[in-house]
């Protein structure tokens, strides 16, 4: 049976399912310093925490990588650590590994990548009750058995770079950069490419008279693509599946099709994540000295 739901249940819902993500959600900031006096946090990318064979790390877009990656010391931004706390947490590019595939054209692909920090970063972020979701456990049912494709909601997690603002800590009055982040739902999925190794998800995001999100996606590179499936359970439209099936990595331009303004999000699908990803990290970990 089709399951109806208008606006006015739907957004409470993606708003609770935000609150079921945010222990593996994260984003990346990097230093710019404006003068000698004034250095600045600068939003980078966005990312989700995940687990391949027993390997801890981040999951992200590789043009995100790369740039974090050839600074000195990147930071990472724990939404609700704990809800609107000031924190700092640095690491060390050089003590990362990087799995990574990076295509020649931007919109094309591949751009996927998985960031393994050294020991004591992961340790903090299991300290500071962050979770990462074991890819490889679910490897086999996302492979040969997905949800279906037109069933649920499809949404995306990231931080906008337009969101990001400077303000006062209450506490020391010192001026700190605070950075902001949403699931984006529900998405319309408008085509499924594939290309070599790896699938793709086109999304079409309109921008009508309810559109809240950014003006521009830029920051939400990285974030992950979330498929929430939904049952009626006592009358009530519920969420039943969570799962982690791509990557946002690129924006179009706004366009005007068929009488409306849009923007186009191009994502990695789930054969990217649980057949390529996985299958080059088992590949390049045993080689690994």
């Amino acid at each position: 049976m089709e399951l109806h739901i208008d606006g006015a249940t739907l957004n409470p819902l993606i708003e609770a399912e935000a609150q079921t993500i945010v222990d593996h959600t994260l984003a990346f900031v990097i230093a710019r310093r404006e003068d000698e006096a004034v250095v600045k946090g600068q939003l980078a990318g966005s990312a989700t925490l995940i687990s391949i064979d027993g390997i801890k790390g981040i999951l992200t877009a590789q043009h995100v990588a790369r740039r974090i990656l050839s600074e000195e010391t990147f930071g990472l931004v724990l939404p609700n650590y704990p809800e609107g706390d000031i924190h700092q947490f640095l690491v060390n590019p050089r003590l990362c590994r990087n799995y990574s595939f990076l295509g020649a054209q931007p919109a094309d692909g591949p751009d996927i990548a998985f960031i393994v920090p050294p020991r004591d970063a992961i340790a903090t972020l299991e300290a500071k009750g962050r979770t990462f979701l074991n890819l490889s456990n679910r490897r086999q049912r996302i492979l040969e058995s997905p949800p279906a494709r037109e069933i649920g909601i499809w949404a995306v997690c990231g931080a906008a770079d337009e969101w990001s603002e400077e303000a006062f800590a209450q506490h020391d009055n010192k001026l700190v950069s605070v950075f902001h982040a949403k699931l984006m739902g529900p998405l319309l999925a408008i085509d499924w490419p594939n290309r070599a190794d790896f699938d793709y998800i086109t999304f079409e995001i309109e921008r009508d008279e309810g559109y809240d999100g950014p003006r521009d996606f830029r920051g939400y590179s990285g974030g992950g693509v979330r498929q929430f499936i939904i049952q009626a359970i006592n009358g009530a439209p519920t969420v039943v599946q969570r799962h982690l099936l791509g990557v946002a990595y690129y924006q179009s331009e706004l366009q005007t099709r068929d009488g409306k303004l849009v923007r186009d999000l191009f994502c990695h699908g789930r054969e990217s994540l649980y057949r390529t990803l996985i299958d080059k990290v088992r590949s390049e970990a045993s080689t690994a000295v």
